[in-house]
């Protein structure tokens, strides 16, 4: 495996987003269009550094409280990270339109979620050629 090749996330792909499946316990299939939580997604890092700045000291000091950092991360995962899904339903099975409010919610209101979303936009390997095309004929 050559290693530069590998770990050569595309910049086009980390602002433009990759489709990612879902997949849910019966075999249904939703997808996310996530763009990269940092690498050359400018955007994300201009966010991060606007949402932390009214919570400066309890940042720097360690003091900020979990709720306050789901909170930043969902408003700003919302902004710039998570930019639109096919195929996501509510619990009675009627779809949920995309918005950026709506993803915010989602994201506050479904931890795991958030959980599946921060770990594929903070992985590099998301965005490199090879696994965008296999994203791509999913």
């Amino acid at each position: 495996m050559k290693l530069g090749q590998a770990f050569a996330a595309r910049a086009d792909l980390e602002q433009e987003g990759v489709w990612i499946p879902v997949y849910g316990p019966k075999g249904d299939k939703a997808e996310i269009l996530l763009a990269r939580a940092g690498g050359r997604n400018s955007a994300y890092d201009a966010a991060m550094l606007r949402a932390g700045r009214p919570h400066r000291r309890l940042l720097e000091a360690g003091m900020a409280p979990p709720q306050l950092m789901d909170e930043i991360l969902a408003e700003v995962y919302a902004e710039t990270v998570v930019k639109g899904w096919r195929g996501l339903e509510d619990e009675d099975g009627n779809p949920i339109p995309y918005s950026r409010a709506k993803a915010a919610e989602l994201l506050r209101a479904h931890p795991d979620f958030c959980d599946f979303v921060r770990d594929a936009a903070m992985s590099a390997q998301t965005f490199t050629r090879i696994d965008s095309e296999v994203v791509a004929k999913g």
